[in-house]
This record gives structure tokens, sequence and C-alpha cells, in this order.
């Protein structure tokens, strides 16, 4: 469609004005309006990049995309409105903004990484970088306006053409970011990149309209563009030295995915991954967190001959390797939306020997989807399913915690099967916890029964078990006690007692329509 829309607007500036290709007019025409293709594309993207980056630093990925929207908005508004003082020198006025947007554009995400971790003025910093940028982005198409219509002397056809090339232009920056530059290139060089497409509008406009001023002024996209190449050959090093101000322990591993930052970091026999900026497991203390995980409902499932496990999350392989202990287990599918994760897990040597290579176990399926979707459209059931998945921290993971989703695994439970969730820190995140314990409530199993205990890289952290059967606090684990390094049967009972702290508190349950969950994890961690 955009290639037919691109098309019948060129067959009307050609019908309008002759052959595109005769006159030096035309040739003006085309570069003017192949640069409100690449602005627009660049414009949107700074946006993009701001506001991925804030969700990055600071979580909340609707507050900072709407701060981060709402204010380049009024930026571009300030910017329109003060091009109606600007009365000649527009060639020279629009390749000087060219130029310096490229150059701020290009430094704004190393400038934001680096000070958001040596500084309390990030938020001052970022609306510096939304305002420069943004109101000199709030010039560009007035005055390229202003500048076709000067060439063609048609306002009727300048404004058509105008915003069409606008919008294509707006709407390839919007896939480009997710599909194609934070994927391939991270944060860092996709800043880079958006900054040369700047830079070489710039030069590209100085080239044609070289005759309007000093021909001095051509070097200073110039020297840009080589600065920029040079930021973009070092970038790896230049992201590592940010990301490392932001860990304590060496960075060994990091990865800009589809879906997600991985960081692994190492410290002596310490290993921690990191997603979004958020710990996932140490290798310290991480036995605690998936035997209680795994060994608690496996203690009340169904005494089966074989038994079918479905494991949401869990790209890490940790769980998979307490649920290998067990000899009656027939088939355990894992189900995480990252293939990168699921593929590092496996593939690399250190990382396989914490999860003692269960990923490749013949036991195991995997599948790489979102887990919603995933158990929306199964038609199978499983005896336990476990939710190792991320915290409620944005809006695409509060889904997951919500009573549609639970409504799902309802579905592909087995009548007498047992499920269990990950559930926040009941004592730093109280109403999150009972929230999701509101939530399985509502979703309609018969029992919900939660359980907590210390993990020292987490704090004290709560499971939820849910099932349509009575549950019961179990008295024994199933498998032999030396294959435990936390869980005894002494211990049980206590995980299932609730300081007055970490008690029950009446909360909204979390819907897909109102994420109740979002609110009550955002609002209790923002002090820790």
């Amino acid at each position: 469609m955009s290639f037919l829309f691109f098309l019948s607007i060129f067959k009307n500036s050609k019908n309008n004005s002759g052959s595109l290709m005769k006159t030096n007019l035309n040739k003006d025409t085309l570069i003017l309006l192949f640069s409100i293709i690449v602005i627009a594309c660049c414009g949107l993207l700074y946006e993009l990049l701001i506001g991925t980056a804030s969700s990055y630093l600071l979580g909340n990925s609707v507050e900072q995309f709407s701060l981060t929207i709402g204010a380049f908005m009024v930026s571009f508004g300030i910017g329109s409105y003060l091009t109606r003082f600007v009365q000649k020198n527009i060639i020279v006025l629009f390749f000087v903004i060219e130029t310096l947007i490229g150059f701020f554009g290009s430094i704004s995400i190393i400038s934001l990484f680096y000070f958001y971790s040596v500084s309390d003025v990030y938020s001052f910093l970022v609306y510096f970088f939304i305002a420069v940028i943004g109101v000199m982005v709030g010039f560009e198409i007035p005055l390229i306006g202003r500048i076709i219509n000067d060439i063609k002397n048609n306002f009727k056809l300048t404004l058509s053409n105008l915003f069409s090339f606008d919008y294509i232009g707006a709407m390839i920056g919007s896939v480009a970011l997710p599909l194609f530059l934070l994927p391939y290139f991270g944060l860092i060089k996709s800043s880079i990149l958006v900054g040369i497409g700047n830079l070489v509008v710039a030069l590209l406009f100085g080239i044609r309209f070289r005759k309007s001023f000093s021909q001095k002024l051509l070097l200073l996209p110039i020297v840009l563009i080589f600065f920029n190449l040079f930021l973009l050959v070092g970038a790896r090093d230049i992201q590592i030295y940010l990301e490392q101000r932001l860990y304590e322990d060496k960075i060994v591993y990091f990865e800009q995915t589809k879906y997600q930052r991985i960081v692994i970091t190492e410290n002596k026999e310490d290993v921690r991954l990191f997603l979004d900026g958020n710990i996932q497991f140490s290798s310290k203390d991480e036995a605690r967190y998936h035997e209680l995980l795994i060994h608690i409902p496996l203690a009340l499932a169904e005494k089966k001959e074989k038994l079918k496990i479905l494991i949401l999350g869990g790209g890490d392989g940790l769980a998979v390797r307490e649920m290998l202990k067990y000899s009656n287990i027939e088939k355990i599918t894992i189900c995480d939306l990252d293939q990168r994760m699921t593929e590092l897990f496996r593939d690399d040597p250190k990382l396989t020997l914490l999860n003692e290579h269960s990923l490749s176990s013949p036991l195991v399926e995997v599948f790489n989807e979102d887990a919603f979707n995933f158990l929306k459209n199964s038609k199978r059931q499983w005896d336990i399913i476990i939710a190792d998945l991320p915290d409620p921290n944005n809006e695409s993971l509060a889904k997951l915690y919500s009573t549609s989703f639970y409504h799902y695994m309802k579905k592909n439970l087995e009548e007498k099967g047992v499920g269990v969730t990950q559930s926040t820190s009941p004592y730093h995140a109280r109403e999150a916890f009972w929230c999701i314990f509101d939530t399985l409530k509502k979703a309609g199993f018969a029992s919900v029964l939660p359980y907590q205990a210390e993990v020292p890289s987490f704090g004290s952290w709560g499971f939820i078990l849910f099932s349509d059967k009575v549950l019961a606090v179990p008295q024994k684990i199933e498998i032999a006690d030396e294959k435990l390094k936390f869980l005894s049967d002494e211990l049980i009972t206590s995980l299932f007692i609730f300081p007055k702290d970490t008690a029950y508190v009446k909360t909204k349950p979390n819907t897909l329509f109102e994420p109740s969950i979002l609110t009550y994890y955002l609002e209790s961690w923002k002090y820790y």
C-alpha cells in the first residue's frame, strides 16, 4: 500500500511539473521529498529510543512513553510556532537544524545512560534532550514546506506531498525500531545510526543548495558523520562501560534481543542473570527459589506413573533441572517467549553447568512464544503447571497475572492437577502478592494456597499454589533429601505461616482491562 501511495504522489508531482528527471527544479523536489521521509523517520525514532531508554532505566513503560511522547509533542508545537518568526535564510537554517539534530540525537542515549549511573540529573537531562531535539524537529516540516513551495509555487501540491511523505517516514520509523534496529543494533548503535540519517540529509541538502551559503558550513556535517562512525566502531566498548556502571559485578555477557535485554554478571563463583535490569537469579541461592517452586507442588501432585509438566517461562532451565530429579516425568513442556534465552542456557558451557544440561534432555520440548497465547490456543492438558514468569512490572507482564490468564491455566490443567506461580515478595510488595492470590480465587480455583521463604538475593519471596482439588499443606518432599540443598520435610510447615507484616490484605483482582497488580507492584517497589 505504501508503494502505491508513493507512486500516486510521484505521478501527481510529474503531471503538475513535467518529467522529474528533466529539470533541476524537479531534482530539487525529489531531494526535498526524500528528506521529508528521512527526517520524519528519524524524528519518530528519537521519541521511541528515549522512551525505551527511560522504560529500561526507570520502569513503567506506559508512564515513560506517555511522558516522552507528550513532551515531544509540546516541543514540536513550540518549534513549529517559532518558524513564523523566520523570514530569511530558510535554507541555511534548515541545514543547521538538521546538523544539530544529528549531533544531539547521536549522543542522547549515551548521555542518558552515563548520567543515570553517576548522578540524579536523569529526569532533567531526558527532558533537556526531548526539548532540544523536539523543538528542532518542530522546525523541520514548516521550513521544508516553505522551501518546496518556493520552488513549485503550488501550495496545494506542497501540502499534499509534505504530509504524505511525512506519514510514510513515520511509518518506516515505527516499524524499524522493534523489528530491525533494536534487535540487531541495540539502543546506543541505533541512536548513532539515526543521527547519521539527519546528518546525511544535511550534507545532501548542503551539496544541492551550496550556492545559498558559505561552503565552510559543509564541513560540519562531514566532521560529525565521521565522529558518529567513530562512535559506531567503538559502540560495543561504550555499551560495556555504561552497562558495567549499572551492575556491581563484572558483566560477562549482554545482548539486546527482540524482547528484552539479557545481562549476565559474574563475581568469583556467583553468576547472576538480569532481564531488563531486574535480577532473575543468583547462582549462590537460586536453589532455594527453584526448590520452592518445583518440589512443593510435586509433593501435592497426584501419584501417577507418568506426569506431564508445563513450565511457563523458565528459559534458564533451572526449574527443569529440579523437575528432572523425579523418575516419573513423561514430558516437560517449556514455553518461554525469548528464543535467545533458551538457546543461551542450552548451549553456553558455564550456564549449562548451572542447569546440568537440563534443556538438552530428551524429555524436554521447548516452545518460544507468548505464554498467554500459548495457553489460549492449546488443546493439551498437564498434570502440573509451573509459572516461572518475571514480576508484573509492566503491562505486557501484568496480563500474565490476570483472571483471563488464570482461566486459560484452569482450562489446560488436568482435573486434579496442581499449579504454582511465583508471586513476588509478600513483604516488599505485599498488595501485589495478595492481588495474585485474590485473582486466582476470582478465576475460580477451588484451592489457593500461598507460601513463602527467604531467598537472600530477593528477600522474602512468595509462591501461590492453585488447584481444583482441595489442597493441604504437604508433609513430605517426594525425593531423597540428599538431592536438595534447602528444602526439608521439617521446614515445610513453616513455609505456609505468614507473619503479621506479610499477612493477607484484601485487594482488587487483576484483569486485562483493569491491571490493578501493576499499580500495586510499582507503588510497593519504588521504595526499594
